[in-house]
């Protein structure tokens, strides 16, 4: 049907139960964005993953860095990539 495949995950952080105003909109915040790219017979062609520096998360929960292996400095080390295209902006790892 489709020529490729594209298989998304999301790993995420709780917003501290501090920031009440937040959590009534907001429980999770994204820390990490992977991509797997399939061509239409299943084969691999592609990886993509980028550390998201989260805005109201101040540390990475114990258990997150237990079932995901990302640690607070990975994230706060983060740049996603600008949405307007800055080429000065870091670039997320993208594998062929």
């Amino acid at each position: 049907m489709y020529d490729k495949h594209i298989v998304l995950d999301f790993e995420m952080n709780p917003v501290p139960k501090k920031n009440k105003e937040i959590r009534k909109h907001l429980c999770r915040e994204i820390i990490e964005i992977g991509a797997v790219k399939f061509g239409a017979d299943g084969e691999h062609e592609g990886t993509f993953s980028c550390f998201v520096k989260p805005e109201y998360s101040p540390c990475v929960t114990s258990y997150i860095t237990k079932l995901t292996g990302i640690k607070t400095k990975d994230v706060y080390q983060a740049r996603f990539p600008a949405a307007d295209g800055d080429p000065a902006a870091e670039k997320p790892h993208v594998a062929a």
